[in-house]
């Protein structure tokens, strides 16, 4: 699922950079390109993670970590 976010980010930054680009802005080259598509991913990453969180939770699946103390 966050490797599906990664790839969508990925994807929408390079449409909007090409946009960007299109309508003659100036973009950065391939840096900006990498740097407009990088984001995009993480934040598409993030996203995805966290409609994952929400929808293992709605299925009763633990998303906290246990924390075990000593004594136990």
């Amino acid at each position: 699922m966050i490797a599906t976010g990664m790839v969508l980010g990925f994807a929408w930054g390079s449409l909007m950079w090409g946009l960007v680009t299109l309508f003659g802005q100036k973009s950065g080259g391939v840096k900006g390109w990498l740097y407009i598509a990088i984001s995009l991913a993480m934040i598409g990453a993030g996203v995805a993670a966290i409609f994952g969180a929400f929808g293992a939770r709605r299925r009763g699946e633990r998303i906290s970590p246990r924390i075990r103390r000593g004594d136990d």
